[in-house]
């Protein structure tokens, strides 16, 4: 305390805060994500007053929430209790949940972090988030081993060989362990190793049999049983040959003979081998294939992460039915709408019975037909009142179609297969308009008491279409020329 005082300087205790950071704090225990914890609830204490949209609290979302704990899942693991809690409260915000009220979740979390192109809303999976944020330093420890920082590193832990192990040693850091718990070769079916090239340079840091620096593969998985006959496993590329002169001289050793069998591979071993060198005073590095320059990024490496989970699920028609929704120039709460049409993920009387919410018996028929059972299909494509619509619509054309009930595919269907692209586009913002309407029309008949009206239901319809497609600006008709022959103003 003397020399604090002498010095001018604050006497602190373990933990305390410094550049945001709590220095000398557990990041595996809940108390040190105890502040973000409160930074959430106070932006939610805000949000929570105003009367906000689906569309609009997907935004804050992905704007605001996912960005508070940016620069701590930048540098430590996030425990497990954390992001469980983090992901209830945006859950629970993203539905409108409140302490004294609890709303459904209607379209499943995996299914809502997907990119909005692949049938998501974009917000972020935390845990994906924060390995793609941690492998960086390996990235970083990688390419800048001879900086102050991975020298450091490199004289206390090994730098960046010892992440590719399995577990970190029990001396080192909490840190460093989690980080080799991240970056190890267990993780996420190895989805680093399968994005990153070897370029060769002098060969002090690529691993002749491990690291994939001929091909897509390595070749301890191309020649199998050369590499069990190998005593040179572990040795980098440098240590696997000399240079005379200007010439490299491979000097590959092995415990035994070859069996008749396995001549065909060495000779592919060496036939693989011609002509390539390592290369005098050049420093091996990363190549990072999913960006064109090469270099590592966070987006790129969290989409990497998460498109694992989806590539089962992939398929054009759903791909293209998104890529097109979310690309239309409408208000946001129609695009979210027409989003959880998709997703099947509407109130409707099926969908509150499979959730055991018992409705009177009066209430589980279709509001507008009066004779079938609510369903989403239903509601929106098969109901016969409905089926009215649709086809006075297409009747814009002079078309008369069979309509699908495939929402996809009732969204992607053209009435004039001539049309051209932008004039697609325009239908499909028709379309939007009919799902928005026939939804408002269904809620104003259950919650309000009206009663279905065609005449009316058609009208809306006309006007909001005409008014959304005004947001284009190459569209400039008059709403009376609209009205005259809409057909003649969707097509060019």
């Amino acid at each position: 305390e003397r020399c604090a005082t002498l010095l001018n300087y604050k006497v602190m205790t373990l933990p305390f805060v410094y550049l945001g950071i709590a220095i000398g704090a557990n990041p595996r225990r809940q108390k040190m994500w105890k502040e973000i914890m409160l930074k959430y609830n106070r932006k939610l204490a805000l949000w929570r007053s105003k009367n906000l949209s689906l569309a609009a609290r997907v935004c804050l979302i992905n704007f605001v929430l996912s960005g508070l704990p940016l620069y701590l899942i930048s540098l430590f693991k996030m425990p497990k209790q954390v992001m469980r809690q983090l992901e209830k409260i945006q859950r629970n915000f993203l539905w409108g949940s409140k302490d004294e009220t609890r709303k459904i979740s209607w379209v499943k979390r995996r299914t809502i972090c997907q990119p909005k192109e692949k049938g998501g809303l974009g917000i972020k999976n935390i845990e994906s988030f924060n390995d793609a944020l941690l492998e960086k330093w390996k990235w970083q420890l990688f390419h800048q081993e001879d900086s102050m920082w991975g020298r450091l590193l490199l004289s206390k832990y090994d730098g960046w060989q010892s992440l590719l192990k399995e577990a970190g040693h029990q001396n080192s850091s909490i840190w460093w362990q989690d980080l080799t718990r991240v970056c190890g070769v267990q993780t996420r079916e190895k989805w680093f190793d399968a994005a990153v090239e070897w370029r060769l340079g002098g060969g002090k840091k690529t691993r002749f049999w491990h690291d994939t620096w001929i091909g897509n593969t390595t070749l301890a998985e191309v020649f199998p049983r050369l590499f069990l006959n190998s005593k040179q496993k572990m040795n980098l590329i440098m240590e696997l040959g000399s240079w005379i002169g200007e010439d490299w001289r491979w000097d590959l050793k092995w415990r035994r003979g070859w069996f008749e069998r396995e001549v065909g591979q060495w000779e592919e071993l060496q036939r693989m081998l011609e002509g390539r060198k390592p290369k005098k005073n050049e420093k091996d590095f990363w190549w990072w294939t999913c960006e064109a320059n090469g270099q590592y990024s966070v987006s790129s490496a969290y989409t990497l992460i998460h498109s694992q989970s989806y590539l089962a699920s992939t398929n054009q028609p759903m791909t293209e039915f998104f890529s097109s929704l979310w690309k239309l120039k409408i208000p946001p709460k129609a695009v979210v709408l027409c989003w959880k049409v998709f997703h099947n993920g509407l109130p409707t009387t099926e969908n509150l019975t499979r959730r055991n919410i018992a409705l009177p018996v009066d209430s589980q028929t279709c509001t507008m037909c009066d004779k079938e059972m609510e369903t989403m299909v239903h509601i929106i494509f098969t109901c016969i009142e409905v089926q009215k619509i649709w086809k006075s619509c297409y009747q814009w054309a002079s078309i008369s179609t069979v309509l699908p009930q495939s929402v996809h595919h009732h969204f992607l269907q053209q009435p004039h297969s001539r049309w051209s692209k932008e004039e697609g586009g325009r239908w499909k913002v028709v379309w939007c308009v009919i799902v928005w309407c026939v939804w408002n029309m269904r809620n104003n008949c259950r919650f309000r008491g009206h009663h279905f009206d065609q005449k009316r239901l058609q009208d809306d319809i006309s006007f909001y279409a005409w008014v959304w497609l005004r947001h284009d600006k190459s569209f400039h008709y008059s709403f009376q020329q609209w009205l005259s022959n809409p057909g003649m103003c969707i097509s060019l």
